[in-house]
């Protein structure tokens, strides 16, 4: 039994909120969007070092994608697997390149972009898939792979614990996989990386960059 709803059902549902709540578009749109989007970019943009292209893998609405492309100048491209999400991203992100596929199988040759990121993507697919992704990164990018993911705080597996046992959800903020330095290191033995815990984010996220060539030695090391 798989251990997170990573589905497009649950995703569509997801960016179905977008429109159709008050709450959503008033509040929650500035928390996750408008603070976190221009957070995000920045932390890309330092953590990614200097680059001149970006690959953004669930880029969703493009939030993150079109400031980063707004501070940078850099030619920016996501991809986003559900449609929903690359109808909304497509029309905030003009400037930007999206593209309507699975992050599993990118659609770009060996090498195509300087930095490769996630925002909050990592934790919802299976270890195995975990795996392929890394690979597929490594694949791609030149410079730095960078992968930000929710941060294993009490109040982080309080929320987590609250959606999934009481209100009985699945999916975003309710089955996230959360990590550590530590637990990323586990389950990736061997594997160099840097890690940033983000207080700026409420303490709620932290930052994993890899080297594309590190990540190539770690998954031929497990052949």
């Amino acid at each position: 039994m798989p251990l997170h709803d990573n589905s497009l059902t649950m995703w569509d549902r997801y960016y179905a909120s977008d429109s159709g709540s008050w709450f959503f578009a008033k509040m929650i749109h500035w928390g996750r969007e408008v603070y976190f989007g221009q957070l995000f970019a920045r932390r890309v943009q330092r953590f990614g070092g200097d680059a001149s292209s970006y690959l953004e893998l669930g880029v969703g609405t493009a939030q993150t994608l079109t400031r980063l492309q707004r501070m940078t100048n850099a030619s920016c491209t996501g991809i986003e697997k559900t449609p929903r999400a690359y109808e909304l991203g497509k029309a905030l992100a003009p400037n930007c390149t999206l593209v309507l596929g699975d992050a599993l199988a990118l659609p770009f040759p060996d090498a195509s972009f300087d930095v490769i990121y996630s925002l909050g993507l990592f934790e919802h697919f299976e270890p195995q898939e975990q795996l392929k992704l890394l690979s597929e990164q490594a694949r791609v990018a030149r410079k730095r792979i960078l992968i930000e993911v929710p941060t294993r705080s009490p109040h982080m597996l309080s929320i987590m614990w609250f959606n999934r046992v009481i209100r009985k959800r699945k999916g975003v903020w309710a089955d996230d996989e959360l990590f550590s330095r530590s637990h990323f290191r586990s389950k990736f033995p061997g594997l160099s990386f840097q890690y940033y815990f983000d207080w700026a984010s409420g303490a709620m996220t932290c930052w994993f960059v890899l080297k594309p060539e590190d990540v190539k030695a770690f998954i031929s090391g497990r052949s």
